[in-house]
C-alpha cells in the first residue's frame, strides 16, 4: 500500500510586509492584502515533498476554510503535491476548531503521517498540531527541523522516522517516532 502523507496549510497575511493594529485586528499596510502559507506551514510541505521523493507515497494538502483556504491548496498543487483536500467553512475557527474539522476530515483517510507547521503565521498558538494528534490518538513531535528515514528495504513499508527537533539556544535532539504520527515543523529554515 501507498504511503499518505496529509500536509496542512494555512493562508496568512505575508509579515514581509508592514502591518499594523486597527481597532483590534491585524491589518497589512498595502492596497489589496497579500497572503501565503506561513513559513512553518512551508517548511512541512517542503519535509513531505523530500520524504515521498525518498520512500515514495501520495500527498494530501488539507487546508479549512473559504477562498485563502483555496489559494494555500492552490500553492501547494503548484509544488507537486498529488492532491488537495478543502474543507469549506465560512466561519473563522480558532485552532482547536480547525484541528478538530481536520481530524474528523482525515479519520477515514488511510493517512501514516500528518504534517503542519508547528504554529501559524497568524495567531501562533501551537495548539492546531497537538489536537491534530489527540483526536487521531497518534504521537506529536513538535519543533521538527529535519527529518531522517533509515535506509531499510524500500519494498516494506515504513514503520519509523528519524525527527531532528529545534531547541534553544541551537541545540538538537534527534527522536524516533514510530507510524502513524503528526509532525510539526517550525520553519526557522
Amino acid at each position: 500500500m501507498t504511503m499518505q502523507i496529509a500536509v496542512c496549510v494555512k493562508q496568512v497575511l505575508d509579515t514581509t510586509l508592514p502591518l499594523r493594529v486597527v481597532d483590534g485586528v491585524v491589518r497589512q499596510v498595502a492596497r489589496r492584502p497579500i497572503a501565503q502559507p506561513g513559513l512553518a506551514d512551508c517548511a512541512a510541505l517542503e519535509a513531505a515533498l523530500a520524504l515521498r521523493a525518498r520512500v515514495g507515497g501520495e500527498i494530501a494538502a488539507v487546508s479549512v476554510g473559504e477562498a485563502e483556504a483555496v489559494e494555500a491548496l492552490r500553492f501547494c498543487l503548484a509544488r507537486g503535491v498529488d492532491r488537495a483536500v478543502h474543507v469549506r467553512r465560512a466561519d473563522r475557527l480558532d485552532p482547536v476548531g480547525a484541528a478538530r474539522v481536520v481530524v474528523r476530515a482525515l479519520a477515514a483517510s488511510p493517512v501514516a503521517i500528518v504534517m503542519s507547521g508547528a504554529a501559524s503565521g497568524d495567531g501562533a498558538s501551537g495548539l492546531f498540531p497537538a489536537v491534530v494528534a489527540e483526536g487521531l490518538g497518534w504521537p506529536l513531535v513538535t519543533g521538527v527541523a529535519a527529518l531522517e528515514v533509515d535506509d531499510s528495504d524500500p519494498r516494506e513499508p515504513l514503520r519509523s522516522l528519524t525527527a531532528v527537533r529545534r531547541l534553544e539556544r541551537s541545540d538538537r535532539e534527534i527522536v524516533r517516532c514510530p507510524l502513524p504520527a503528526v509532525l510539526a515543523f517550525d520553519g526557522k529554515g
